[in-house]
């Protein structure tokens, strides 16, 4: 696996293969930044990218998945062209996931689209799915992964299927020319802002902060913006995290309130826990050893 910055120069380090599996960073037409993936061999996530994470300039944004799928992907592509969408069962972790960098500094592979082949799992092997219809969007720190997870090849049925569901998280890259011809994909920077997010906040649920608000500074298009990621990225089905953007104070909210400084002051009165937004993407929020309780780490 190799890291690429474009238009700087890269070189192999001593003992590394270049296998053609990349992750590339680069700007395009001016916007943010993109983070693209060129997968062409399959690699484990645990060997070959997990330390990576420990690192504060890390590239971030890896897709992985459970190795099962690619033992099978053939066959789900022609059992697809023939109009068969659940042809198997299987007891694998169906998931795909995108491995972030959250806010506390630590690293999580956060699920998107939990009901992509859900169907195929078997009732005994299902993981976070309620009877009353919901779906848990999984966060799951790296350190738990199983050693089962691989990079999703890019030019695997799967990993196209799952793009293609993706509502437009992972979309292949323009702007790159590649030398293979292997696909390559990317994550938009502000998608890879709205899933740090829900790692942190579901952290912070996690330790028993219930009612959270967050001051968003900064523009109402900025706001629409975010807002337009998060509802990418987050699962609706999931009534364990809620989030709501509202104008002025309401009592009574279960959800995670977005608002504006002045607003959320007045929902930090009523005892809910604060995130101001610009300091978290910032990086001045730290979990303490004490994972119960989080700090700024400027205080």
């Amino acid at each position: 696996m190799r890291t690429i910055i474009l238009n700087e120069f890269t070189k192999l380090k001593e003992n590394e293969i270049d296998n053609g599996n990349m992750v590339f960073e680069y700007k395009s037409f001016g916007f943010d930044k993109r983070h693209a993936f060129e997968i062409a061999t399959l690699e484990p996530f645990n060997l070959v990218r997990k330390n990576v994470y420990k690192n504060d300039d890390v590239i971030d944004g890896d897709i992985i998945c459970h190795k099962d799928w690619f033992k099978y992907d053939k066959f789900l592509e022609q059992e697809w062209e023939n109009d068969n969408d659940y042809p198997m069962e299987i007891s694998w972790d169906h998931r795909f996931y995108i491995v972030v960098k959250s806010y506390d500094g630590n690293a999580y592979a956060v699920n998107i689209n939990p009901q992509f082949y859900g169907d195929l799992v078997s009732e005994d092997k299902k993981i976070g799915f309620y009877p009353d219809g919901s779906i848990e969007q999984l966060v799951v720190p790296v350190e738990d992964l199983s050693d089962d997870y691989v990079f999703a090849l890019s030019n695997s049925f799967i990993m196209k299927n799952f793009a293609r569901c993706s509502s437009h998280v992972i979309d292949e890259a323009e702007g790159i020319v590649s030398l293979s011809d292997t696909d390559i994909y990317k994550i938009n920077e502000t998608s890879l802002i709205a899933l740090r997010f829900i790692a942190f906040i579901k952290q912070l649920k996690n330790s028993g902060k219930d009612k959270i608000v967050v001051s968003f500074p900064g523009t109402k298009e900025y706001r629409d913006w975010f807002h337009l990621h998060l509802n990418m990225v987050k699962n609706h089905d999931d009534k364990t995290l809620e989030f709501k953007f509202l104008g002025s104070y309401k009592e009574g909210n279960n959800a995670v309130v977005i608002c504006r400084p002045d607003v959320a002051r007045k929902y930090l009165k009523s005892g809910y826990y604060c995130v101001d937004f610009a300091d978290m993407v910032s990086g001045k929020y730290k979990l303490d050893k004490d994972p119960v309780r989080v700090k700024n780490k400027n205080n």
